[in-house]
């Protein structure tokens, strides 16, 4: 491989070697450096930063969309790499300005060091797949090498018409035209060797499918070096709701509940089936292998010295003799907002439940569980939980000024306003402080109004933002059948999946049963609605009261379509927030959402 650096720039060994940048960017990929798909990425990313009109905030906003779905992500930009430091940054200005012909024109410019570029490479992978498909399959051999000159099948999948035959090259997946193949939507697809056949699950925001097939079942499981153990869990179908879980609940100090008023969890173990498997890791591997499974779906959840799960992957399908690799982190793709939604997608890990006990804290117990999906190493029950954030997001003075205002004006006949002396000054916690809180602590801080697209159209909204990967903060008021304009029951709870095909049940006043379609799962940090049993004054087609809201495939409370609509539709309250409002929840600023410490924040 020729050196096409500068004289000067070899003696100083910056920036790297071609061959270094391809072994960085391509490894985590595919499982080897493959100089092939370097380029193909490449070129795609210097198009792109050569494109006419392309503006330093549209580069931003570029590599923000896919961020973190791929596998081992480099998060933290040590080093020369500042691109992502926040929108702010100037790096993406100059790497306009520069107008790259080639990897080595991008290394060149200021601050755009082997940490950037290695981000900007992965993300683009992740659209350069889109050009085929939803996710790209990597075929493995059982040391996690890629797969060369053999011969594969797809059999059967979402999309797939008829069995696909496959010849795989430097793992990559190619049929009998040439054309690079993908899975063409999630889903779960069923791949064969010839002689034994595995289904692969594809779950949202996944750019590259590691998978292959060995004598026995095993997991690769990649990791932060927090993690210290892995458990592997036989998936269940279902979860027990909220309302119906028997679980103890912990304080913050892992103690059976002594002093929980304000803060409470349930443990994401105590939830799941008694493991199968129990494997140490080791802290200088970024990666762990969990062999001898047999054929089966499971969950693979990552535990952290606190004695606590930082996170937890659904669903991972082993075929008899197959080899699956996943990565503990959370991903999310906006490019998919362009996209029809399929009928059924989950988030891809559940997250570890905390209750708000007696506080009016909903809408801050529910950035927590948002954030805690991101960064579990920081936001956890025992680290930055709800409780805390009740603690430092605040609403703002001249918000606190509205509500005295309007308790002056109205003469004390808005109840709501009382609770601005004592923990929150709400009817609730207010929208803005809502984006405002997640944007300072490195989140997303862009609420929408779906009002006016209409219900089908709203609904896929949210569909869409959970195929992007992406939990979704909801406002609803829980008591719908009191009508617009009251403040006793509205309610922030977070959006953690859907199924189209879903049937829940309920009972009208004359014992009749009835049958709504759809559902959206959520994790309810506490709160109204969990069950319904008033009968006698709930219009029927609002009523939750049948035993098919006891368990949950994902989260810890269910609404169908149509109940959700109606207390969305309801959930806004005049002069302090929009109803149909949604905030999704995904990380901005690296720096500021994963640091374990940080100490650059400030109370909100």
């Amino acid at each position: 491989m020729v050196d096409e650096r500068t004289a000067a720039e070899q003696a100083g060994n910056y920036p790297p070697r071609r061959s270094t940048m391809v072994r960085r960017c391509t490894t985590p990929i595919i499982g080897e450096p493959d100089e092939w798909l370097f380029d193909q990425v490449v070129g795609d990313l210097i198009a792109l930063l050569n494109k006419p009109g392309l503006t330093r905030d549209d580069l931003f906003a570029t590599f923000r969309d896919t961020a973190g779905a791929y596998v081992v992500p480099s998060l933290t930009n040590s080093g020369r790499g500042r691109f992502f430091r926040g929108p702010g940054a100037k790096a993406p200005q100059r790497l306009l300005d520069a107008n790259p012909q080639s990897w080595l024109e991008i290394m060149r410019v200021r601050d755009i060091g082997p940490d950037s570029f290695y981000d900007m490479f992965n993300l683009m992978a992740v659209r350069w797949v889109h050009r085929f498909g939803a996710s790209l399959p990597v075929f493995l051999a059982a040391d996690g090498l890629p797969l060369d000159g053999v011969v594969r099948g797809l059999q059967s999948g979402p999309g797939i018409v008829s069995p696909v035959g496959l010849t795989v090259s430097h793992g990559l997946a190619y049929d009998a035209s040439g054309n690079l193949i993908a899975f063409p939507e999630v889903g779960e697809y069923v791949v064969t060797n010839g002689t034994v056949s595995t289904r692969v699950d594809v779950p949202v925001a996944t750019a590259f499918t590691r998978i292959g097939l060995a004598s026995s079942g095993s997991i690769r499981v990649f990791h932060d070096p927090e993690v210290v153990t892995l458990t592997v869990h036989p998936a269940q179908a279902t979860y027990p709701a909220k309302h119906k879980q028997t679980q103890a609940k912990y304080d913050k100090s892992l103690t059976v509940c002594g002093t929980c008023e304000k803060f409470a969890f349930v443990r994401q173990e105590d939830l799941e089936s008694a493991p199968i498997q129990t494997v140490t890791t080791d802290p200088d591997q970024a990666g762990t292998l969990v062999p001898g499974l047999p054929a089966g779906r499971y969950v693979v959840a990552g535990h952290a010295d606190t004695g606590v799960v930082v996170t937890s992957v659904r669903d991972v399908v082993v075929g008899l003799g197959s080899v699956r690799e996943i990565g503990l982190d959370h991903g999310f793709d906006l490019t998919r907002l362009d996209a029809d939604p399929p009928p059924k997608a989950f988030l891809q890990g559940n997250i570890v439940q905390q209750r708000q006990q007696e506080t009016r804290w909903c809408g801050l117990y529910s950035l927590a569980h948002a954030f805690s999906y991101w960064a579990p190493q920081r936001y956890n029950p025992l680290g930055d939980n709800g409780q805390w954030a009740g603690e430092h997001i605040k609403d703002g003075w001249d918000s606190t000024w509205l509500h005295s205002f309007l308790l002056y004006a109205s003469g004390g006949l808005i109840p709501a306003v009382v609770s601005l002396f004592t923990d929150d000054p709400s009817p609730g916690t207010l929208q803005e402080t809502m984006t405002v809180g997640a944007w300072r602590f490195g989140f997303s801080g862009q609420g929408y109004v779906y009002e006016s697209l209409g219900k089908d159209e709203a609904l896929t909204q949210l569909k869409r933002w959970i195929h992007c990967g992406v939990p979704v903060i909801v406002t609803v008021d829980e008591l719908m059948d009191q009508g617009d304009g009251h403040f006793s029951s509205e309610h922030y709870k977070v959006l953690v999946g859907y199924d189209d095909h879903a049937h829940l049940r309920y009972t009208d006043d004359d014992g009749i049963e009835h049958l709504s379609d759809g559902a959206f799962y959520f994790q309810n940090s506490g709160g109204q609605g969990e069950t319904r049993d008033d009968a006698d004054t709930l219009e029927p087609q609002l009523r939750e009261n049948h035993p098919d809201y006891e368990h949950v495939p994902i989260g810890n409370e269910a609404d169908s379509y149509t109940v959700f609509w109606e207390k969305w539709k309801t959930g806004g309250i005049p002069t302090f927030s929009d109803s149909h409002w949604c905030l999704p929840v995904y990380p901005l600023d690296f720096v500021k959402a994963y640091a374990p410490n940080p100490d650059w924040q400030d109370p909100v």
